[in-house]
């Protein structure tokens, strides 16, 4: 029984332990090379930091959140599907220091072509 106590905890701390990045570093690492970046980010969860840039209140879809990126990288875009992660984002002012859990779904064209995206699991 202990054991399985033991292979519970380490499955929780260790499996679900997310990636810290900053998100002027993410845009950065797919930028030099896409490749390694989906190696360490694709379909992964992590805990990105970064600068609001904007809000976008969209009709009929997902909200999305910008994070600064740097000029010469590409745009990062959260998404958010929750109710209170719209609530609480809308209510951000650009320049706002924030720190999203999400799974990072790469380079996309989505709303936005060539754009990182992130999939919001929580804003903390």
């Amino acid at each position: 029984m202990m054991l399985l106590i033991i292979f519970v905890l380490i499955y929780v701390f260790v499996d679900n332990s997310s990636t810290k990045v900053i998100a002027y570093d993410l845009a950065s690492n797919y930028t030099i090379n896409r490749n390694e970046a989906d190696k360490n980010y694709l379909n992964k969860e992590i805990e990105l930091t970064g600068i609001v840039s904007a809000y976008y209140d969209l009709e009929n879809e997902s909200d999305l959140l910008q994070l600064k990126s740097g000029n010469k990288y590409p745009a990062i875009y959260c998404i958010l599907t929750h109710i209170e992660d719209e609530q609480k984002a809308g209510k951000l002012t650009s320049g706002t220091e924030i720190t999203i859990n999400g799974k990072c779904l790469g380079l996309q064209d989505r709303k936005f072509p060539e754009s990182i995206y992130i999939e919001v699991i929580t804003i903390k």
